[in-house]
């Protein structure tokens, strides 16, 4: 009965004075049913499940009014269900937004930095080149001994120092 109430989208009520009478469901069936009743749960026509009550009470059998007040309680259950899965496509995309704005300032901060280090590079590279200018022309004029020595380490670590920019300039693009 459940399978064919969701198929058919239609609500079914059934009422027996004899117990027993119904065919056993899946999930149990209570021995004394006197009467039972199965509404589909829609969501925009689309079937999302079914609403399955049983009966024991002799004295009162389900009836169309209870059948129309179920299939009210269907409609709002599938409204509910709808809203959960709605609010759960809404929490995921809002963490999904999140989590890609943090990933676009981090992005943003790399960039601004790798600038930064451009400029800084940029302005340690014009002393740098001077100071290896001046040091190979004072190597040039002849100079002799400890200040010959000292001209040529000068030379050497500020060459030094032009592979480190170099790297560093390689890195921040």
């Amino acid at each position: 009965m459940l399978g064919d109430v969701f198929q058919s989208a239609t609500p079914h009520l059934t009422n027996s004075t004899v117990p027993n009478r119904f065919v056993k469901q899946p999930f149990g069936k209570i021995e004394d049913t006197r009467s039972e009743l199965c509404v589909p749960v829609h969501v925009s026509s689309r079937g999302i499940g079914v609403i399955y009550i049983q009966n024991t009470d002799e004295g009162r059998l389900f009836d169309e009014v209870d059948e129309l007040a179920m299939t009210a309680l269907s409609g709002q259950v599938g409204i509910a269900l709808d809203n959960a899965r709605l609010f759960q496509n809404l929490k995921q995309s809002m963490e999904d937004h999140t989590r890609l704005q943090e990933q676009l300032i981090q992005s943003e901060k790399l960039s601004a930095l790798g600038q930064l280090v451009v400029g800084v590079i940029h302005e340690i590279n014009i002393p740098l080149t001077s100071l290896i200018g001046y040091t190979d022309l004072e190597i040039m004029r002849g100079h002799e001994g400890q200040t010959l020595e000292n001209l040529n380490r000068i030379a050497q670590e500020s060459r030094r120092m032009v592979g480190i920019v170099r790297n560093l300039l390689a890195f921040a693009r």
